[in-house]
């Protein structure tokens, strides 16, 4: 899982914006740094790099499986909500799994 980027706290039509500037590939780190702060929000061209390294290893898989760039700029909100989902949805995965061996296991040990 990757680290909290002080981008992620952007608003989110500005962070789906930058997403999709990111993904679309473009500009340059130095121009979105401006282009961001033209929105109001500064900050360092190195953060703007760690966000989009950050957002293209998060999105290779999806690239790789076909899907294109354009495709992925134009549905960024709803494919990082959709990444939430499936983190919690594999935490209670394994609380489901912890909770069966510890029910199955004191059944069974009744039975015997």
């Amino acid at each position: 899982m990757r680290t909290k980027s002080k981008l992620d706290s952007l608003p989110a039509s500005i962070k789906d914006e930058l997403v999709e500037k990111i993904i679309k590939g473009a500009d340059t780190y130095e121009d979105l740094a401006k282009w961001l702060e033209s929105q109001g929000k500064i900050h360092s061209k190195s953060a703007v790099h760690r966000f989009a390294k950050s957002v293209k290893s998060m999105n290779v898989g999806l690239i790789d499986l076909g899907m294109s760039a354009d495709v992925l700029a134009a549905h960024t909100g709803q494919l990082e909500q959709l990444g939430a989902l499936l983190v919690q949805r594999a935490f209670l995965d394994r609380r489901i799994n912890i909770l069966q061996k510890a029910i199955f296991g004191e059944v069974s040990s009744e039975n015997r």
